[in-house]
């Protein structure tokens, strides 16, 4: 939820639930806490789309700026990533 401003909790949960069906993410912890905490991982295959996701974001940053940002203005791939998604990249490559 931090990490996705305005998305909604019922939004995300039929996301997330979405990825489970595709076997992209599994759940990991289901507390019975209030609130309810549930976290999530990416799977085997979770893990092996990364680098085809990754090179889809570089190409639109690239070739279609005026659909992926409101300044229109093309960008290398490094540039959108904060510092944990350029070591998540890095990864891969």
């Amino acid at each position: 939820m931090k990490s996705l401003p305005g998305i909604s909790p019922r939004v995300l949960a039929t996301r997330l639930k979405q990825l489970e069906k595709a076997g992209l993410v599994t759940r990991v912890d289901n507390r019975k806490s209030h609130p309810m905490k549930v976290r999530w991982a990416l799977t085997e295959k979770g893990v092996d789309i990364i680098p085809i996701i990754m090179m889809l974001a570089a190409y639109g940053s690239k070739y279609h700026p005026e659909v992926v940002f409101r300044d229109k203005q093309p960008r290398k791939l490094h540039e959108p990533l904060d510092e944990e998604g350029m070591k998540l990249m890095t990864r891969f490559l």
